[in-house]
């Protein structure tokens, strides 16, 4: 592939940029960390000092991942070469000799494919090693199966695809044509039985488990059309010499184009930081209550509220009369179970008909709330359950338990291991900080 053609230039002289930190022994230069912030701080505007966390983890991760031998495991080299490819291609190939070899390999090559069938797909891509543990690969099928599920339930493919998997285009495949004989097998089966707009169930391949929609389908494309695939396939054999910036490659080879060795190495380490979270669980960890609740006790003050909130349900029911037999009821049982009760009376009892919502509402958040709870503002009645009443009590200083702020311990817990592990991994690997250079990072957000 295109990689190959240069992987013997690979080990360039070492740049003169100063050094950040070292792990195990190993330099980690300031010119890294300067480019991976630059294109972060391009989508979301961070400070260089909280990057610089991030970043440490992700060096970590990866020097981790190839102690443990992960970066020479098929599947992940050939994610590498591929992502690395990439890399290549954006900096070394000159668009005007490529745009005339392109058309001379339509002309030669790919005119005759007309009578393949071509498909264009999107797909949701969770990767797993061949050799994957029964504890990584539940992991991966509990991830893709909660994605199909959401499919089921009609959310949007796209939308879909950005919540739960970023802006990680190794993953996803969109607007080219591919014939499906040269695609993967699993692929293709998957694509010949699906209708135009259809989602496969999942499905597994060498590299992992997936989910495709088939966009669209027909028999042979134009020029235009097989354009991306036709740079897919040929920018991956040797001719792609044909059409590469003589020059910058030249430069490239003699170590004075730094910034694609950087590139190429930050790719590689996102790819097998992103395997090691695979591998420990990061970020689709269940925490126990009992953690929680530790947690919870250790840091109460933490979550205290500048604001007061109120702690039970807004009950919507006909009449005041039905209020008065809804409250005796709720309060015999425990908050978690309002909503079944309400239900169950409201089939029951016509005149008990009522819907509730509950939770923790902080002041200025519900308008029944303010109204009822803390006696400030105004609200419209239903017009269906024009009767309005709350059951519950205020919490002025804070919460009363975890369950009252479950989703932020949750995040805490899991931040909580995460550092744990980085700590271990800090201790593990000697790393050691150039705090001369870190202050420049704190001090304006570069160097």
């Amino acid at each position: 592939m295109f990689l190959g053609v240069f992987n013997c230039f690979l080990s360039h002289a070492e740049t003169d940029e100063r050094v950040l930190l070292t792990i195990g022994g190993k330099p980690v230069q300031m010119d890294e960390f300067n480019f991976c912030y630059s294109r972060f701080n391009a989508r979301k505007r961070i400070p260089a000092s909280r990057f610089f966390s991030h970043f440490l983890s992700c060096k970590l991760k990866a020097f981790d991942a190839r102690r443990q031998g992960w970066d020479t495991l098929p599947d992940i080299r050939l994610q590498c070469d591929l992502i690395k490819g990439k890399v290549l291609r954006r900096y070394l190939i000159d668009p005007e000799k490529a745009d005339a070899f392109y058309l001379s390999c339509y002309r030669k090559g790919f005119a005759r494919m007309g009578a393949d069938v071509w498909v264009r797909m999107e797909h949701i891509s969770v990767f797993l090693p061949q050799h994957a543990s029964a504890s990584l690969e539940r992991n991966a099928r509990g991830r893709i199966d909660s994605v199909y599920r959401c499919l089921r339930n009609g959310m949007d493919f796209d939308d879909l695809y950005n919540k739960c998997q970023g802006d990680d285009d190794g993953l996803y495949l969109k607007d080219m044509w591919i014939p499906l004989s040269v695609m993967v097998k699993e692929f293709a089966d998957k694509l010949r039985l699906l209708d135009v707009g259809g989602v496969s169930a999942p499905f597994y391949s060498p590299l992992g488990i997936h989910i495709v929609r088939l966009v669209d389908r027909k028999q042979g494309v134009s020029y235009e059309e097989a354009l991306p695939r036709i740079r897919d396939v040929e920018e991956g054999r040797e001719n792609c010499l044909e059409f590469v910036d003589g020059k910058r490659f030249q430069d490239w080879k003699e170590g004075r184009e730094t910034e694609i060795a950087v590139r190429m190495g930050l790719a590689e380490d996102g790819l097998l930081a992103a395997y090691w979270d695979e591998s420990y669980g990061n970020g689709n960890e269940k925490v126990s209550p009992d953690e929680l609740a530790r947690h919870f006790k250790e840091n109460k003050e933490k979550y205290d509220w500048d604001l007061p909130h109120f702690k039970g349900g807004v009950v919507h029911c006909l009449n005041k009369k039905a209020a008065s037999r809804l409250k005796k009821e709720l309060k015999r049982i425990p908050c978690s179970l309002w909503k079944e009760t309400v239900g169950r009376l409201s089939a029951e009892d016509k005149g008990l008909c009522a819907e509730v919502e509950t939770g923790v509402f902080r002041i200025g958040s519900n308008e029944y709330v303010d109204k009822l709870a803390f006696k400030c503002g105004s609200f419209e009645p239903m017009p269906r359950l024009p009767y309005t009443f709350v059951i519950g009590k205020r919490l002025k200083r804070g919460p009363e338990d975890y369950t009252d702020v479950l989703k932020k311990v949750e995040e805490d817990c899991i931040k909580e291991r995460e550092r744990e592990r980085m700590n271990e991994l800090m201790d593990k690997y000697s790393v050691e900080i150039n705090q001369e250079v870190l202050k420049t990072v704190n001090s304006d957000g570069g160097e």
